[in-house]
C-alpha cells in the first residue's frame, strides 16, 4: 500500500512533435536545466522536482509521431509509460507546434491515447509554443483540442503559479486509471494499483487544498467594456483590451481579502457553431475545479440593441436556461448610479425589467470610476450564491454544460433525422412527380413520332400512286401517238403539263401539311426529355442546399 507521501506527487507525461520544445517546456517548469534539449528521439527521462508547494513528476518520452511508428511499436511506447509512471500517469501535457502537426500526427496522437483509454481525452492538457496561433489554418491541431474538451494553454500565457491548479483541476475532475491499465499489468499489479490510486486520489485532494477563489464569468457584446470592470473590480489598470478579443481571457487578484477569478468570455452573437461552444466551455473550464460562482451580464445604462438581444439569446441557448439561475446583471456608467436618469432608464424600460427579472431581480449599477462601490458587487454575487444553494443547486460546472452541450446535440440530431425524412419525403414526391412527367413527355414523343411514321407513309403512298398514274398517262400519250402521230405534240403535251404541274402541287401541298403537324407536335410539348432531366436535377438540389441551410443555422 503507498503511503502518502509517495502518492502525493503529481505524475506529468510529457507529449508531442519535438523533443527540444518538450525539454525547454519540462526545465522551465521545474525552473532549472534539467532535460537536455538535444533529440534523443528514443530515450525517456524521469525527473522529479517542486513545483509551488507541490511535489512533481515529469516524464519525456520519445518521438511518438514519427511517420515510422507501427502499431506494435505505438503499444510498446504505452506500456513503458505506463511502467515509468507508475501506477498511472495523472495528466497528458501535450507540447505542440502547429506549424507542424499535421493530420498524420493527430491520427496517431489519438491511436496513442485509445491504446492508454478513452479517458486519455479528459486527462490531456495541450500547450501551444507557438505565439501565433491562427485556429483557421490548423485544422488538425484544432480538432484534437476540441476531442481534448478545449483544454489548451499558450506557452506565452503559461503563469508557474497557477499550473499546479490547472493540472490539479484535471485530476479533480477525472477518475483514476484503474480501468485504463487492466491490460497492462499483472493481476497482482492490478490489485497495487486499485489500492494505490484510489488512496492516491483521495491523498492528493487532502494534501494539496486550495485557497476558495470567487469565479466569475463576464459575459456581453462590449470587450471594453468588460475590461473596465474587471479593472475597477480588481483596482488595477494594468489590463488592456484583450489582444485577441475572440478568445477567453482570465485575470485574477484579491478583493475584500478574497481571491477572485474574472473570465472574460468574448461575444458569443453571430460566431459560427464551433466558436460559441469553444469558448463557452473554455470559459467554465477556467473556473473548474469549482466551477462558475456567478455570470455577470455587462450592460450599459441604455435601451437594449438588437445585438444585445441576440446576444443573451446565444448566452441562454448555449449555457441553458439554467443560467439564469446563476446571472446578475451589471449596468455600467462613468458618473453617478443614483442620478435620477439613471435610475428612470433601469426601472422604465420594461425589456431592462423584464431582463432583471428572469435573473431574479440581481442587478447592481456600477461606476466604473468609483472602487468603492465593488463591494455592492460582491454582496450581490453572494445572494446568487445563496439563492442557488438553497435551491439545492452548486455552481456552474463542466459537468452542466457538458450535459446542456449533450441535449443540444441530441436535439440538433433529431431535427436532422426529421429534416431527413422530410428531405427524403420530398426528393421521393419530386422523383415521382419527374417520372409522370417524363411518362407524358414519352407518351407525347411517341405518338409524335407515330404521327410522323404515318405521315412518311401517306406521303410515299401519294408518291407510289402518282408514279402509277404519270405511267398511266405515259402509257396512255404513246398508245395516242402510235394512233395519230400527227397530233400527238398539239393534243398530249399540254395535258400532260398541266397533270405533272397538278402532281407537284399536290405533293408540296402533303409536305407542308406534314411539317405543320410536326411543328404543332413539337409546340405542345413543353420541354424535351434533356430539360426534364436537367429541371429534376436542379429541384434536388436546391433541395439539399436548403438542408444544409437549416443545419449551419441550427
Amino acid at each position: 500500500m503507498a503511503t502518502a507521501a509517495s502518492v502525493s506527487e503529481l505524475r506529468v507525461v510529457l507529449m508531442g512533435n519535438s523533443w527540444s520544445e518538450r525539454s525547454s517546456v519540462g526545465n522551465f517548469i521545474l525552473g532549472q536545466t534539467v532535460f537536455d534539449t538535444e533529440d534523443k528521439t528514443f530515450c525517456y527521462v524521469k525527473v522529479r522536482g517542486q513545483l509551488k508547494d507541490k511535489e512533481i513528476v515529469l516524464i519525456n518520452t520519445p518521438d511518438v509521431l514519427l511517420p515510422e511508428m507501427s502499431e506494435d511499436r505505438l503499444r510498446q511506447y504505452v506500456e513503458n509509460c505506463l511502467r515509468i509512471s507508475a501506477p498511472g500517469p495523472h495528466v497528458f501535457l501535450l507540447v505542440l507546434q502547429p506549424e507542424h502537426f499535421t493530420e498524420e500526427q493527430k491520427l496517431k496522437l489519438c491511436r496513442v491515447f485509445q491504446l492508454f483509454s478513452d479517458q486519455s481525452f479528459d486527462r490531456s492538457l495541450n500547450l501551444i509554443s507557438t505565439t501565433r496561433w491562427d485556429k483557421k489554418q490548423h485544422q488538425p491541431l484544432q480538432d484534437l483540442i476540441r476531442g481534448c474538451r478545449y483544454k489548451y494553454i499558450k506557452l506565452e500565457n503559461l503563469d508557474l503559479q497557477e499550473l499546479p491548479w490547472h493540472l490539479s483541476q484535471i485530476v479533480i475532475n477525472c477518475e483514476e486509471y484503474a480501468e485504463m491499465l487492466k491490460l497492462h499489468l499483472t493481476p497482482k499489479d492490478k490489485g497495487q494499483l486499485i489500492c494505490d490510486t484510489k488512496a492516491g486520489l483521495s491523498t492528493e485532494l487532502k494534501a494539496a487544498p486550495f485557497k476558495p477563489t470567487l469565479n466569475l464569468v463576464l459575459c456581453g457584446r462590449r470587450g471594453a467594456l468588460k475590461t473596465s470592470v474587471v479593472n475597477t473590480i480588481l483596482g488595477k489598470t494594468t489590463f488592456g483590451p484583450p489582444a485577441n478579443s475572440s478568445e477567453c481571457v482570465i485575470n485574477q487578484g484579491e478583493v475584500c481579502g478574497r481571491r477572485v477569478s474574472l473570465v472574460e468570455l468574448p461575444a458569443l452573437y453571430g460566431k459560427p457553431p464551433e466558436t460559441m461552444m469553444e469558448e463557452s466551455f473554455r470559459c467554465v473550464f477556467l473556473c473548474d475545479p469549482e466551477g462558475v460562482h456567478a455570470f455577470i451580464l455587462v450592460l450599459p445604462v441604455g435601451p437594449l440593441t438588437d445585438e444585445d438581444k441576440g446576444e443573451l439569446e446565444t448566452i441562454q441557448n448555449t449555457f441553458s436556461s439554467r443560467v439564469n439561475d446563476f446571472t446578475m446583471i451589471l449596468f455600467t456608467v462613468d458618473s453617478d448610479p443614483t442620478d435620477p436618469a439613471v435610475v428612470n432608464i433601469s426601472q422604465e424600460n420594461k425589456e431592462i425589467r423584464d431582463l432583471c427579472q428572469s435573473c431574479g431581480g440581481r442587478s447592481v449599477v456600477l461606476n466604473v470610476k468609483d472602487r468603492m462601490q465593488v463591494h455592492e458587487v460582491l454582496d450581490t454575487v453572494e445572494k446568487t450564491k445563496k439563492m442557488v444553494k438553497k435551491n439545492r443547486g452548486s455552481c456552474y460546472t463542466s459537468k452542466m454544460f457538458q450535459q446542456t452541450e449533450a441535449a443540444i446535440e441530441k436535439e440538433v440530431e433529431k431535427i436532422l433525422k426529421e429534416n431527413e425524412e422530410e428531405m427524403r419525403r420530398k426528393e421521393e414526391e419530386l422523383k415521382r412527380k419527374h417520372e409522370e412527367e417524363i411518362g407524358a413527355m414519352k407518351q407525347r414523343m411517341d405518338e409524335l413520332l407515330k404521327d410522323i411514321e404515318k405521315n412518311k407513309e401517306q406521303e410515299q403512298e401519294m408518291r407510289r400512286e402518282d408514279d402509277e398514274n404519270r405511267k398511266k398517262q405515259e402509257d396512255t400519250q404513246r398508245q395516242g401517238w402510235d394512233q395519230r402521230p400527227g397530233d400527238v405534240e398539239t393534243k398530249m403535251t399540254p395535258e400532260s403539263d398541266e397533270t405533272q404541274i397538278k402532281l407537284e402541287h399536290r405533293s408540296d401541298d402533303v409536305r407542308k401539311e406534314r411539317r405543320k403537324n410536326f411543328s404543332q407536335r413539337k409546340e405542345k410539348s413543353p420541354e424535351t426529355m434533356e430539360n426534364m432531366k436537367k429541371r429534376h436535377e436542379e429541384e434536388t438540389n436546391e433541395l439539399k442546399q436548403k438542408q444544409r441551410s437549416r443545419c449551419i443555422i441550427l
